[in-house]
């Protein structure tokens, strides 16, 4: 005949001194680890890249573009600022420099002759790529961030 295991009170006791699964909490980590200790700095490089993106985009030209080519360009504008400035370092961290972690920097600065020049890609699916380069920096996912 088998016993329950919380019959006998010093089973009882061996139980209770066991910890439960819930009784650990695991470290919150947000979904944007690559957003953690972002400051005033990353804000103003993130201001100083989205001007300069925007003229070497050809921002100018988009005004005038009708509002499909503005579309494209201000989205562009802001996806590659924002990588461009998940480059500068927090505080005591160091940037990976490591060629996989400077594609997202590549491609953000060669956005232009691959959505509009000879390559022949689509700006929609330039843009899409872009974005997922700023996923990568947002999430900290793939390279080192």
């Amino acid at each position: 005949m088998t016993a329950r295991p919380g019959a006998d009170p010093e089973l009882r006791e061996m139980f209770a001194r066991i910890p439960k699964v819930d009784a650990v909490r695991p470290a919150r980590r947000g979904a944007l680890r690559g957003l953690a200790g972002w400051g005033r700095r990353h804000w103003n490089a993130f201001a100083v890249a989205a001007v300069g993106l925007f003229i070497l985009y050809g921002g100018p030209t988009a005004l005038g573009g009708g509002a499909s080519a503005l579309a494209v360009t201000g989205a562009a504008v802001a996806l590659g600022a924002f990588v461009a400035a998940s480059y500068v370092p927090a505080p005591g961290a160091r940037v990976d420099l490591s060629p996989c972690a400077l594609m997202p920097l590549l491609w953000a600065v060669a956005f232009v002759p691959w959505a509009f020049g000879t390559a022949g890609m689509n700006p929609v699916v330039a843009l899409g790529v872009l974005a997922v380069f700023a996923v990568q920096r947002a999430t900290g996912v793939g390279c080192r961030v």
